[in-house]
């Protein structure tokens, strides 16, 4: 589907780094261009590319040289990570779901013993090539090297972003209504983190709502 050589986005491939594949067939390349850019395509289209806005919320914020991960989940999600144009070296990179949400960034607080509380003294300071999992729960692990607040490096460690919460008590699928078709999704993940009897429970209670 890619070589070096082909031409893309006014340029010609000179480097494919990484390829992943997701679980409903969704391709992903990272790789590099003669002019120089790092890009990351989805099913053959450039969902990221050097001097790109990172998010569509974020214009202002741009791809910089180096893209280091990209993959998807099994629903048409996928997530892209790298540096940008940000002119602070402590918080230029960062994770982006797609296209829209930046999800994590560099210099964000990390809640190492999970007590719920930002008083660690840990922050994230990059993240690791290829080592991130999309979650079709909306869940993301990944690797990510960190630091104190003075700046030591901590090492690596493994994270964990949470699902996001339902736009209404019980609205799931996300289309603004609560009934059967959340029931179906939740059932669908039963035994991933938040899809459980207490998720059935709430699709109960808030039966027939829908959202503002």
């Amino acid at each position: 589907v890619l070589k070096d050589g082909d031409a893309l986005s006014g340029s010609t491939v000179t480097d494919i780094f990484a390829v992943d594949m997701a679980g409903n067939g969704d391709w992903f390349v990272r790789g590099a261009l003669a002019n120089g850019h790092d890009f990351a395509l989805r099913n053959g289209t450039i969902i990221a590319e050097t001097g790109n806005p990172v998010a569509a919320t974020r214009g202002d914020l741009l791809w910089g040289d180096t893209l280091v991960l990209v993959n998807g989940d099994s629903l048409g999600n996928y997530v892209v990570a790298g540096n940008t144009n940000s002119g602070d070296p402590n918080s230029d990179q960062v994770m982006v779901v797609n296209g829209t949400s930046v999800v994590a960034q560099e210099g964000d607080v990390i809640d190492l013993d999970g007590d719920g509380q930002d008083n660690d003294n840990a922050f994230v300071t990059s993240f690791t090539t290829a080592s991130t999992v999309l979650a079709d729960s909306g869940e993301i692990i990944f690797v990510a090297s960190i630091r104190d607040g003075a700046g030591t490096n901590l090492g690596n460690a493994i994270l964990r972003i949470a699902p996001p919460t339902p736009a209404c008590p019980g609205d799931f699928d996300g289309d603004n209504a609560v009934g059967l078709s959340d029931i179906a999704y939740v059932i669908q993940r039963w035994g991933q983190p938040g899809y459980g009897l207490a998720e059935i429970a709430t699709i109960i209670q808030n039966w027939a709502s829908t959202c503002p």
